[in-house]
Parts: structure tokens; sequence; C-alpha cells
């Protein structure tokens, strides 16, 4: 789960409840802010006050950031990786921020873009319940085409759970 550091700050029980569970908590800026239109400054600052607020709740980030809007240029990569930090994208978007997408529509855009190794961006804000009501089928789903789920190594790839 890529978690900004506003949300964190404000609910770190919240963080460290889906620590417990076993998903793993990364960067994804503090203020969700697209930087490629941030100062370097700027986006050191987003991402060591993500840090903070992870470290308060006592979860460790791993080095690994999701740019907010998948924005990514030249400079805004070389800060990152000059902050040791690994970026991830996503391979399908599921568009689920998005208030008029059902559950229909969610499902369809994972199963639509299933492959192997595939990062699919779901969000969690209070109000999708879309995407929740999405979720158990999206889940029996990828099962029954054969994948598992994984997570984010150190190197910022998807592998399997446990490897």
């Amino acid at each position: 789960m890529f978690m900004s550091g506003r949300a964190v700050a404000e609910r770190p029980g919240r963080a460290r409840r889906f620590a417990r569970d076993g998903h793993e908590i990364h960067n994804h800026t503090y203020d969700h802010v697209d930087l490629t239109e941030t100062p370097d400054d700027g986006i050191r600052q987003q991402i060591t006050a993500t840090r903070r607020a992870l470290d308060r709740a006592g979860i460790d980030d791993g080095g690994v950031v999701r740019p907010p809007y998948g924005r990514v240029d030249p400079r805004v990569r070389s800060v990152l990786q000059d902050m040791g930090y690994r970026i991830v994208r996503w391979q399908v978007d599921t568009n689920d921020w998005n208030a008029s997408r059902s559950p229909d529509d969610i499902h369809r855009a994972v199963v639509n873009g299933l492959e192997p190794r595939a990062t699919i961006l779901l969000h969690d804000k209070e109000d999708s319940g879309a995407t929740m009501r999405a979720l158990p089928r999206i889940i029996r789903s990828i099962r029954e085409r054969g994948y598992c789920f994984g997570v984010v190594d150190d190197r910022g790839r998807v592998v399997r759970a446990g490897s």
C-alpha cells in the first residue's frame, strides 16, 4: 500500500493496522502533489515528511515511492534516486477514484489489464465504496486465472509474498 504522509499522520493507528494485517506500507508523498511541478527541495520535503510520519507510526517505508498521478520525469527520478528511493508505477489503472466508476467497471479494468507481475492501482479512500464492493470479485477472478498476490520488493518489483 502506498499511503500519503498526511493520511498516516492523521490516522497512524490505521496505518499500523494495515501493517499488522501483513500489508507493506510505502511512501506516496505527504500531500499527494504532482512531483513534476514541485521544486527539488519540495520533493525532498514531501518524501521526508512522509517517511517521518511512517517512522512515528512504527512503519518502515522500504525505500519505495509511488509518485502521485504516476508523474515522473528525469529530474524527479534523479531526486528520488539520490534520496535512495525506488519508483513504483502501475500497469492496471482502475480509475476507481472516480465516483462514477461502478464495481463492475473496476472489476472489468482489473480483469482486462491483468498480466504477470502487474501492479493494480486501487484506492483506499473513505468514500471508495465501489472499490470495496468490487474487491471480493476481483480477488476471486485473479485467483481463478491462476495468479497470486505479491508484494513490492526492495528493488520496487512485484514478487510473490514471502520470496
